[in-house]
């Protein structure tokens, strides 16, 4: 266990400093969940981005600033999925609030990996019920250009779900 904050709170940075050749496990629980709701690798969480959001200070040493609210707590756990010793160090920044608006909800994370998949057959990569904001995702060192192939279903459970194409881009 990396740290554990009380709430109501947004923790504003996360910052990870870890041994070259580890391989860590970034798990973040909020409010004594029984999951996790960031559960990926930690050089695939913090992947080659750089911007508003990520920030490579050096190498294995990077911080993300996507706010992340909880009510009651926040959780951060590594987990060494590697044979040898791992050597880490951190911190969680976070600012204290009166209580978690409505509005807000969680921050979630997911790193997913198909082996199967050879770039042309559908691949699910989300699925959300309710309302929230999708940041986005990433698809790299797959082979494929992900150039018009790529869609999104918008409200696939109604009656006439709308369908938008391209949302990855070209490269």
């Amino acid at each position: 266990v990396l740290a554990r904050l009380a709430g109501p709170a947004i923790a504003r940075e996360l910052r990870l400093r870890w041994s070259a050749d580890s391989k860590l496990r970034l798990r973040i629980r909020y409010d004594d969940a029984k999951t996790f709701a960031v559960n990926a690798p930690v050089e695939r969480f913090f992947g080659p981005f750089q911007g508003v959001s990520f920030h490579r200070h050096a190498t294995n040493d990077s911080s993300v600033y996507l706010p992340m609210p909880f009510r009651h707590s926040l959780e951060v756990v590594l987990r060494n999925e590697g044979t040898s010793a791992a050597t880490v160090s951190g911190r969680v920044d976070a600012e204290k609030v009166p209580a978690l608006a409505p509005s807000w909800g969680y921050f979630h994370a997911l790193h997913q990996r198909t082996e199967q998949t050879d770039g042309h057959r559908l691949h699910q990569v989300l699925y959300v019920r309710g309302h929230g904001h999708w940041v986005g995702m990433t698809l790299y060192q797959t082979g494929h250009d992900h150039g018009g192939g790529d869609f999104a279903v918008i409200d696939g459970e109604a009656e006439r779900p709308a369908f938008l194409n391209g949302v990855n881009g070209e490269d």
